[in-house]
């Protein structure tokens, strides 16, 4: 069974502005999640340690998402600069994801 990914209306422009080449390892790495859901592995997936979110990997780009109750959404994209996920970006998501909860 696929699983449901939903897209933050507020990462659209993110991942519209990536080259055509990294949009095109988004949408890959996106299907994948929908047709393998929590089945993924590092490094193309990593939960987050200590929270309730989850890494999509796709090169130098990194999409955190979390469960909801019809699938998944993701909620924050960013470019990969330093080797831990950045704290504004775990807050962001974690708010975002609150939100989502709620609709």
């Amino acid at each position: 069974m696929k699983m449901k990914v939903f897209i933050d209306s507020r990462i659209g422009s993110f991942i519209d502005n990536l080259s055509e080449e990294l949009q095109a390892d988004v949408w890959e790495y996106i299907k994948l999640l929908e047709d393998n859901g929590f089945t993924l592995f590092p490094p193309v997936f990593k939960k987050l340690s200590g929270h309730k979110l989850w890494e999509l990997r796709p090169k130098n780009v990194r999409l955190l998402l979390g469960k909801i109750k019809d699938g998944v959404v993701v909620v924050v994209g960013f470019y990969k600069t330093t080797n831990q996920t950045p704290q504004r970006h775990i807050k962001l998501a974690l708010e975002r994801m609150k939100l989502w909860q709620t609709k």
